[in-house]
């Protein structure tokens, strides 16, 4: 394959990952909304309220549990971010300095 070709090829990763990045704002957010939810209904546990009737869940634990995995997603996702962010980085510098 030739420079051109990579340099084509390399161009349109940089523009996938660029925009999949994008997403940081709203995954920011969304994480920390699921905090708040996990204090939340922490405390109304904590209370013993009865749980609401349309939250699907059983019981507090698995509610909380719920919300844990939701929380771990997050900040996979932002993990993720971070990645491609470095990728980007990796990848305009092969496309300024190498090709």
């Amino acid at each position: 394959m030739d420079l051109e070709s990579k340099k084509i090829i390399i161009t349109a990763m940089i523009e996938k990952l660029t925009k999949s990045n994008k997403r940081e704002l709203g995954l920011k957010k969304e994480l920390a909304d699921d905090n708040l939810t996990f204090l939340k209904v922490t405390e109304m546990s904590d209370n013993s309220a009865e749980l609401p009737v349309d939250c699907g869940y059983e019981n507090y634990p698995e509610w909380l549990e719920g919300i844990e995995k939701e929380i771990n997603t997050g900040i996979g996702s932002l993990a993720k971010v971070d990645e491609q962010k470095i990728e980007v980085e990796a990848l305009q510098y092969y496309i300024d300095n190498i090709a």
